[in-house]
């Protein structure tokens, strides 16, 4: 892997509510505080924005579609002020009798709405009450750095981060509204496997049991959030950092080499029994 200037990312902890507008003022301050700590990037948990399902969203017959698009917007010129990249969780309204995505909101540091990761390995319970399940990985650049998305419960499916892997991306940002304390483990797990950053934000509601964490491509766990906090941490992926130089010039590639189906192939041999 070339040698890269380092880049600064910012894990904000939000504390999510039911009023999308208070929601959205607070995201904005994150917005201005991060960028104020050098942050290249803002990354805010599931739900951030719209609030989380079965917690500040109860019914979507009641839920306010039009004050939701307009905070996106807002979070768009917040950006582009700014000058910071913004990973935000939210939802999209789909055609009736269809129900929305649980989704995560690119925004790039001119304010433009890059796109959106729409999760796809939902619950039972999300797929029977609440969300309709996406279907496409979803991959932006920053400054020649690659960052892929995954959101909550797509933690245990390996084969998410394994495509990352695969797509050469620097650093995966899941967001959640969990306080599973396994996701830890998981997310160092697929920051090793993958010889990749990884940052993993919860929103400060969940957070007494498992505050948002960043892992570097070793696995090892290098930034965390105080507990039953809203708060902005802020991490750096550095490339040049030698004791990554395992995992980045030896292992990512390796990895990569020998995960073709044929690499193998030449080598093997078959035993006699």
């Amino acid at each position: 892997m070339e040698q890269r200037s380092s880049i600064k990312i910012a894990m904000a902890q939000s504390r999510i509510k039911s009023d999308i507008a208070e929601n959205c003022r607070a995201i904005e301050e994150h917005i201005q505080k991060a960028a104020g700590m050098g942050a290249r990037l803002i990354h805010l948990p599931e739900g951030a924005l719209s609030g989380y399902v079965k917690s500040q969203i109860t019914d979507w017959r009641e839920f306010d579609w039009n004050k939701f698009e307009n905070s996106i917007k807002s979070l768009c010129y917040a950006a582009a002020k700014h000058k910071i990249f913004v990973v935000v969780g939210g939802v999209k309204s789909l055609p009736f009798p269809h129900r929305p995505y649980n989704s995560l909101f690119v925004v790039s540091d001119n304010g433009e709405l890059l796109g959106r990761y729409d999760k796809r390995m939902i619950s039972n319970t999300e797929l029977k009450s609440w969300f309709t399940p996406g279907q496409k990985p979803f991959v932006f650049s920053i400054d020649g750095y690659r960052f892929g998305l995954a959101t909550c419960i797509e933690i245990n499916f390996p084969e998410i981060f394994l495509d990352y892997g695969r797509q050469n991306v620097d650093c995966i940002l899941c967001s959640s509204y969990s306080e599973n304390l396994f996701f830890k483990t998981l997310a160092q797990a697929h920051a090793s496997f993958n010889s990749c950053w990884f940052s993993l934000v919860v929103p400060a509601n969940v957070s007494n049991t498992m505050s948002s964490l960043a892992c570097g491509p070793d696995g090892k766990v290098i930034k965390t959030a105080r507990k039953n906090s809203a708060s902005l941490t802020c991490f750096e992926i550095v490339p040049a950092d030698p004791s990554f130089e395992i995992a980045l010039q030896r292992a990512r590639p390796w990895r990569q080499k020998v995960r073709s189906a044929d690499f193998y192939k030449p080598y093997q041999i078959i035993a006699e029994s």
